[in-house]
């Protein structure tokens, strides 16, 4: 892709060019949208991938727990560029390229989920709180069903910018401020750490916002999104005191 001009105006032949590594592929091994829909689950209409600094960064976060327990394979893109190349492409022999991060992401509920979720009461109450205590930093916060093995995840909006067209941004005019980052948050109401915090709510409040700040710090990082990890680390320590109490 560096060195090379595109004409938007010949997508489809573009897209028959890029090579990509996937959930399905080992490490270093490249595929193509051709060779990908030949492995496509039947009746799959959308073509999933996810952007990030590279491999291991994407797969240690939450955003393909989701798809992978689906058995649906997701497409890596590694560099900023990507990002503006899958903007102007949108689709590939009339499937849909869909995020695997995008807040938008529709899923079945054909999947078996460990744990058992909170009740839908406590389930408003925290996130109630989770949205009381973010305030404008969270869009909403909710419960979903991406998540399997993670407790959170921050999702981009439909208008917002994920890591990797922030820092484009941030290149092409350093001396320009970016807008805040506002993200959405969904909470796995099975996971244990979940069940922990809406139980700690109700008994000790202070330490509940501090595991939610935790949370959230660490949702922004998975998501790339985290620009002062000055309050995290410092946090961090706090919990760790907090532990090392009992």
């Amino acid at each position: 892709k560096e060195g090379i001009v595109v004409d938007f105006d010949h997508r489809e032949s573009l897209s028959r060019l890029l090579r990509f590594e996937s959930s399905m592929m080992e490490k270093g091994e490249e595929t193509s949208f051709t060779d990908y829909l030949t492995r496509a689950k039947d009746g799959q209409e959308k073509i999933y991938y996810l952007t990030g600094a590279d491999r291991a960064t994407i797969e240690a976060g939450p955003y393909l727990e989701a798809l992978k327990s689906r058995g649906f394979e997701v497409i890596y893109f590694f560099d900023n560029i990507d990002e503006v190349l899958l903007q102007h492409l949108r689709e590939f022999d009339g499937k849909e390229l869909v995020s695997a991060a995008s807040a938008n992401l529709e899923l079945d509920d054909d999947v078996e989920v460990e744990g058992v979720a909170l009740n839908e009461e406590k389930t408003e109450a925290l996130c109630a709180f989770l949205k009381e205590e973010f305030g404008d930093k969270v869009d909403k916060v909710e419960a979903g069903k991406r998540l399997v093995s993670s407790p959170v995840a921050a999702l981009v909006p439909e208008d917002g910018m994920n890591a990797q067209m922030r820092q484009m941004m941030a290149a092409m005019n350093p001396s320009e401020a970016l807008p805040a980052v506002k993200v959405e948050l969904e909470i796995n109401p099975r996971h244990e750490l979940i069940h922990q915090l809406a139980e700690v709510q109700e008994s000790n409040e202070e330490l509940a916002k501090l595991v939610a700040s935790q949370l959230f710090d660490n949702a922004l990082l998975s998501a790339g999104l985290l620009e002062d990890r000055t309050d995290l680390i410092d946090r961090n320590f706090r919990l760790m005191e907090e532990a090392m109490k009992k």
